[in-house]
């Protein structure tokens, strides 16, 4: 994730790193579900980073005109969850592997 905002805040993000963050939650998602780990984020926290992914994949896609109708709204503090941040990530991969 760490690399994810900060490449995204320099302007250096690209598939590879987005394939990478798609990857790690994925794995994170499965042992959370497993009972082997515990996810500790708040719901602000939830909220917060979903938030930024959304914000970021309008921005991209505004820059590249693309249509995201068919992307949720981000949900509030008690509905965000690892796995909203997927569609999101998805859509960035798509644009950066087309700009590639």
């Amino acid at each position: 994730m760490a690399v994810y905002l900060e490449a995204a805040r320099h302007g250096t993000l690209d598939a590879e790193i987005v394939d990478r963050l798609i990857a790690d939650l994925d794995a994170v998602k499965a042992e959370s579900d497993s009972g082997t780990i515990t996810i500790g984020f708040s719901p602000e926290q939830w909220e917060t980073l979903v938030g930024l992914v959304a914000g970021h994949t309008r921005n991209l896609a505004e820059a590249n005109q693309l249509e995201l109708s068919n992307l949720p709204e981000p949900a509030n503090a008690l509905g965000a969850t690892i796995i909203e941040l997927r569609p999101y990530l998805e859509v960035q991969r798509e644009l950066f592997s087309r700009a590639a």
